[in-house]
C-alpha cells in the first residue's frame, strides 16, 4: 500500500466501525467540505491582508496554500475514478460559477493591486500588463478545463468499452 494511500485511510477512515451508520460518516464529510469551502475564504482574507502589509511572500505562501486544497481534492478524485471537471462543469451551471468567480476575484484583485503597489509597479504598463497576464492565464485555465474534460470524457467512453465485452 503506497504512503498516499494509508494517508488517505488513516484520514478518511472509511471502515472504522465507530463511525456509526453510513448517515454520520456522510454528514461528517459534508460538514468537512463546508469547512474546507469557507477555509479558502478566511485564507483569501489572510492573503490580502499579508500582501497589504507588505508581506509578499507570506501572501504567496498562503495563496498557494488554498490552491493546494484543490490540488488534492483533485488528485484523489483522479485516483478514485472520479471525473471531477465533468461533475464541476454540470454542477456549476445555473450562476453558480458567476458566483463563485465573482466572490474570489474581488480577491485577487485586491492582492494583485497590493503585490504591485509594494513593488513600486503600480503604473499603466503593469496595470495593463496585469491586465493581459489576466486573460491569457484565464484562457488557458479555460482551456485546461476543456482538455481535462474531454480527457475524462474519453476515459468514461473506453470504461464503458469495457463494459459492453462482458454483456
Amino acid at each position: 500500500m503506497s504512503v498516499q494511500t494509508r494517508i488517505e485511510e488513516f484520514a478518511l477512515a472509511p471502515d472504522d466501525r465507530r463511525w456509526g451508520d453510513e448517515r454520520a460518516r456522510d454528514e461528517y464529510y459534508r460538514g468537512a467540505a463546508l469547512a474546507y469551502w469557507w477555509m479558502q475564504y478566511v485564507l483569501l482574507i489572510v492573503m490580502v491582508v499579508a500582501a497589504a502589509q507588505g508581506a509578499l511572500w507570506t501572501s504567496v505562501v498562503v495563496l498557494l496554500g488554498v490552491l493546494s486544497g484543490q490540488w488534492v481534492c483533485q488528485g484523489y478524485c483522479r485516483r478514485r475514478g472520479i471525473p471531477l471537471a465533468s461533475l464541476t462543469k454540470e454542477f456549476n451551471s445555473g450562476g453558480r460559477r458567476w458566483i463563485a468567480l465573482g466572490s474570489v476575484l474581488p480577491f485577487l484583485v485586491l492582492w494583485a493591486v497590493f503585490v504591485l503597489r509594494e513593488r513600486d509597479a503600480l503604473d499603466t504598463a503593469s496595470l495593463v500588463g496585469a491586465v493581459c497576464g489576466a486573460i491569457v492565464g484565464g484562457l488557458f485555465a479555460m482551456g485546461m478545463g476543456l482538455w481535462i474534460r474531454r480527457r475524462e470524457q474519453r476515459d468514461i467512453d473506453r470504461l464503458a468499452g469495457d463494459d459492453d465485452r462482458f454483456e
